[in-house]
């Protein structure tokens, strides 16, 4: 058990094990795909069917990428933001997390930077 504040319910999308069988491009696309299919800010989550939130009560998550599901944000504004506090922190398993569930890996930050190049001048391995 990881953590007590995880849901049943997985999204279609749910995180997966990598599959070594496909290549780096494809799971950039698709990852891309799910971040392109996620509402743009809280204005356009409202109006979609993602603003349910999961209920409060208290459930054993049994892998981190059931845990981290919950904390990536509904929208491209929220998880954008999200994955970039999670770089400069160097939390490994919420990047991996927003990698799988959908992020433009290509973002860039304020000044010009990538997330890799981020977490390479901060030593993250």
């Amino acid at each position: 058990p990881i953590c007590g504040a995880c849901t049943n319910q997985l999204s279609k999308n749910s995180i997966e094990p990598v599959d070594d069988m496909i290549s780096a491009i494809e799971r950039r696309q698709k990852s891309l795909e799910r971040y392109v299919a996620l509402p743009l800010d809280s204005k356009d989550l409202k109006s979609s069917s993602l603003k349910k939130k999961a209920p409060k009560k208290q459930i054993i998550c049994h892998s981190w990428p059931t845990a981290v599901l919950q904390s990536l944000g509904n929208s491209q504004s929220v998880r954008r933001d999200k994955f970039w506090s999670f770089v400069e922190q160097g939390a490994y398993h919420y990047v991996r997390g927003c990698l799988a569930e959908g992020i433009d890996v290509n973002l860039v930050n304020e000044y010009g930077h990538t997330a890799l190049y981020v977490a390479a001048c901060k030593d993250y391995s």
